[in-house]
């Protein structure tokens, strides 16, 4: 099994930046290129809420596996706890953007109360 790592970003620039700080060996100049990469089978969608269906679902018409975050089965839950915290003011940061679903709540909030919806009972949820 061969594993490789693949970057793509809007901007060329950042996503060579980023491939050059951590020794990402290919560069692609936009995400439909990425995803028309033959030597590429799997796709991690890190993109800002609001762009998240859109890119995983062109990958999945692309023939490529998504990495999705997801529960499983894990038994009754007991408790959910959770603690988050971004950097204020960082207004200029992608998660403020309120037309990519920005804001602390959409960009992580979301995840503890999926997670416990996916990991209850079918008919305990709301």
């Amino acid at each position: 099994m061969r594993i490789g790592v693949l970057v793509a970003a809007r901007d060329r620039r950042r996503a060579e930046a980023f491939a050059a700080r951590w020794g990402v060996p290919a560069v692609h100049g936009s995400y439909t290129d990425l995803l028309a990469d033959p030597s590429l089978d799997t796709v991690y969608v890190p993109l800002p809420n609001g762009l998240h269906a859109r890119w995983a679902q062109a990958a999945v018409e692309a023939g490529k596996h998504v990495l999705c975050v997801h529960g499983g089965d894990l038994g009754r839950i007991q408790r959910v706890e959770t603690a988050m915290c971004f950097p204020l003011p960082a207004f200029s940061d992608i998660r403020y953007n309120f037309g990519l679903a920005g804001g602390a709540l959409m960009d992580a909030g979301c995840y503890t109360p999926c997670t416990a919806c996916a990991c209850s009972p079918p008919a305990s949820r709301p």
